[in-house]
């Protein structure tokens, strides 16, 4: 089980039932669709099952210069499909010991904790983006958010077992002079000689190193049948003000899954390229522009209809600046979670700002937005619509890389593609572009997983790297 801390759109052609969720235009050109055969291929027994379990995507082969967006989205599609597959040991495959929760000493130091056992998973409520680890409040200010039905929105961060071999090697010097000194693997090469180091073959090493950000409400307050689920120890809170809820302890609770960042690198590509989920039922989009199946250009509307996690059923699209007003953050000095000036502790509608990371309503952008459409369409139609397998109620909603690999140096960075607009609405919900909260304005994940003009080592893309021991410390 895992410590947890507090801290969207989905689109689909058929009607599968789930409190509320975003629908998915059914005339959309089919631009990025997944084949069955090929998602058969993902699936470790060769054809797609209820429950099925998925092997990681091929990162060692994955097209490093010649490659298309498509590439790329669907490298996440099956990498999320693997991390979230039942396991004989857990109910994900990202709680198995193949996998570690990075949480927070007593010290205030962070370490890796090991999936081995029946150990409840530890989830929290981020604090600020240079940290990345801890706290009740979401990146860039501490902001924590609450669904509509009251949950506090939980946070946990975990790492594949060759991330953790890597980072134990690299701090002790084992990779100096080698490529990897500073850089993540992006070879079967590269993973061999971590694997040397660590005297150890991994069971997957063509995920490479591997870093997971998962974002949870309490499965009490949702459908539960229709959201992947976990059992986590999160902090607990006095909450009979409005304005302070004191930190009171843990507790230990069921959690239901609302939002994923994974990253990772893939062959050509050590700039770490992130893909995002999140469940349909998160929150409406704005409205976005798509190609129909002839090319011409619609528009899909905003639209609110039904209970939302974090939107009001039926509510009138948001008008205020910031869209996605904060509220409530989390004191850094005690823990508690305290309403900012004038406010109370609260929800707030939360909307998906950038459909598909990109900015909204923009014709320019039908095409691109028609590459992730079709593609989550396609399984969802399989994995919801013909099989009932939970994982169809999750949505990739955008993801960011490079042209060739080149480390970003900001979210401006002429070398970014994808979702130049990319935020997760359940883990960046206040920090959505243009929104700008606490005085902070992101663009997209590499606004702060950058590095400075002319820096060559890409380990500092992640922010728990630098701050997270070794394994045996």
């Amino acid at each position: 089980m895992r410590l947890l801390t507090p801290l969207t759109a989905a689109f689909c052609a058929t009607a599968i039932s789930v409190s509320a969720q975003a629908t998915l235009p059914d005339d959309a050109m089919d631009s990025c669709g997944i084949a069955p055969a090929t998602l058969d291929g993902w699936f470790r027994d060769g054809t797609a099952s209820t429950g099925g379990a998925v092997i990681a995507a091929d990162g060692f082969a994955f097209p490093p210069v010649q490659n298309t967006a498509c590439d790329f989205y669907q490298w996440g599609a099956q990498m999320f499909l693997w991390i979230t597959s039942p396991a004989a040991t857990a109910s994900v495959t990202f709680d198995t010991p193949e996998f570690y929760d990075v949480v927070e000493t007593a010290g205030g130091t962070f370490e890796f904790q090991s999936n081995a056992g029946s150990k409840p998973n530890p989830m929290l409520i981020r604090t600020v983006k240079a940290q990345d680890i801890g706290g009740t409040g979401q990146a860039g200010g501490g902001d924590v958010l609450l669904s509509e039905q009251g949950s506090l929105t939980y946070y946990g961060i975990h790492t594949n077992d060759i991330y953790a071999g890597y980072l134990t090697g690299q701090k002790a010097g084992a990779f100096d002079g080698l490529g990897i000194a500073g850089n993540f693997p992006i070879t079967q090469a590269d993973v061999q000689q971590v694997e040397a180091y660590m005297k150890q073959t991994y069971d997957n090493p063509q995920a490479m190193t591997m870093e997971i950000k998962t974002a949870w409400v309490d499965a009490a307050t949702v459908d539960a049948a229709q959201f992947i689920t976990l059992d986590a120890v999160v902090p607990r809170f006095d909450r009979a003000s409005d304005t302070r809820w004191p930190l009171s302890g843990t507790e230990t609770m069921t959690l239901a899954l609302v939002g994923v960042h994974i990253v990772a690198p893939v062959a050509g590509h050590p700039e770490l390229v992130w893909a995002s989920f999140e469940h349909v039922s998160v929150a409406p989009a704005l409205e976005y522009a798509y190609l129909d199946a002839s090319g011409a250009v619609k528009l899909q509307p905003f639209d609110s209809s039904g209970d939302w996690t974090f939107f009001p059923s039926d509510a009138a699209q948001p008008t205020t600046s910031p869209l996605v007003p904060a509220v409530a953050a989390m004191e850094s000095t005690t823990g508690d979670i305290v309403a900012d000036t004038g406010q109370t502790i609260a929800p707030v509608a939360v909307v998906q700002e950038n459909p598909w990371g990109l900015s909204p309503a923009d014709p320019a952008n039908a095409k691109a937005n028609s590459d992730l459409v079709s593609l989550n369409a396609s399984l969802r139609n399989i994995l919801m619509g013909a099989l009932g397998d939970k994982r169809g109620n999750y949505l990739q909603i955008g993801g960011i890389w490079t042209v060739t690999g080149q480390l970003p140096t900001g979210g401006g960075d002429g070398n970014i593609r994808g979702g130049n607009r990319l935020a997760n609405a359940t883990m960046e919900s206040f920090h959505q572009y243009p929104d700008k909260n606490n005085n902070f304005q992101s663009e997209n994940c590499f606004t702060c997983h950058s590095v400075s003009s002319g820096a060559t080592d890409g380990i500092a893309l992640s922010h728990i790297f630098g701050g997270l021991a070794p394994l045996g410390n």
